[in-house]
């Protein structure tokens, strides 16, 4: 009897031995599967991509198309002003990003625009950095080797290479950012998904930096 039961216990402790690994696995399964963004704020008419790494086959959803809008392969694009929250489905799983929409007042138009033509006038954006901090650290940086003689002129030439109609476009693969190349001038500009500039600088490489991106 006695030796009944003790083999009947290393039974169990050996069958409890060989769950652990099992448990352990999937639990890593699980943590390997994340959203890459969770939080995010785009500006009007802007796009960011969302990507639900280590999944395949993923089901994207908008809590309100009204404000934003999903595709099928995690691009979302800002509608309106509000709030909204996308969401990834796999495997029985939801993961899920709060989305801010803001937009962009247009505080002025562009010179070219001024002539009373409407056929010729443009909507002129001022983007500017996202705070007076960073504005002189790119100007120090970038915009005093450039020939700017002030921070503000240094900021104002980074918003006209984005609302020029000549600089190449496109968006950041590293984080859904966008970038513009300005290839007369050889001007690069990175702008943020929430419409602040993040840096305005003259790539060595030229095009061929714009084209890493």
């Amino acid at each position: 009897m006695k030796k009944l039961l003790l083999s009947l216990l290393l039974l169990l402790l050996l069958l409890i031995t060989m769950l652990i690994p099992f448990k352990e696995l999937s639990v890593k399964a699980d943590d390997s599967i994340k959203l890459n963004k969770k939080k995010v704020t785009i500006v009007i008419g802007k796009t960011v991509k969302l990507k639900l790494s280590g999944a395949d086959s993923v089901k994207w959803k908008s809590s309100d198309k009204k404000i934003a809008t999903v595709s099928k392969t995690g691009k979302v694009k800002a509608k309106s002003e509000g709030k909204c929250t996308i969401t990834a489905v796999y495997d029985g799983k939801s993961y899920s990003c709060k989305v801010t929409v803001k937009s962009v007042k247009n505080s002025t138009n562009a010179e070219s625009g001024n002539t009373g033509n409407d056929d010729k006038k443009k909507d002129y954006i001022q983007y500017k950095f996202r705070n007076t901090d960073l504005l002189e650290q790119h100007y120090e940086k970038h915009g005093i080797e450039m020939g700017f003689d002030s921070k503000e002129s240094y900021e104002k030439a980074a918003s006209d290479v984005i609302n020029n109609p000549d600089s190449l476009h496109k968006t950041e693969k590293e984080d859904g950012d966008y970038v513009y190349y300005l290839e007369a001038t050889n001007e690069f500009v990175v702008l943020s998904v929430d419409g602040y500039i993040r840096t305005f600088f003259l790539p060595s490489s030229g095009i061929k930096y714009y084209e890493r991106q």
